[in-house]
């Protein structure tokens, strides 16, 4: 990644507090799926990422510029995954 924002979810704001990854770093592990939120493709991915020190830093990938990857996408067959609004956790978390 030449840079990146990572968030961790404060579970009792229900907001992502930002970590922000501004030098170059290697994609260590990003996973993650696609899904519908309100009608539109909704990315949500995990990644872990390493600096030139082996030192690593993850969370939720907010956004993020890639330098080089290779990616492997598995369509999941079946009913249609969508995300719907839960007030509990103040997420948009499947619904099947």
């Amino acid at each position: 990644m030449k840079h990146a924002k990572l968030g961790f979810y404060d579970q009792q704001k229900h907001v992502y507090l930002e970590i922000p990854v501004v030098t170059p770093h290697e994609i260590v592990n990003c996973i993650g799926n696609i899904s519908i939120k309100k009608g539109q493709p909704f990315v949500h991915a995990h990644a872990v990422l390493s600096d030139q020190n082996g030192n690593t830093k993850a969370g939720h990938l907010l956004e993020g510029k890639v330098f080089a990857a290779e990616v492997h996408i598995v369509e999941l067959l079946g009913k249609k995954v969508e995300r719907k609004f839960d007030a509990v956790t103040g997420l948009s978390l499947w619904t099947i």
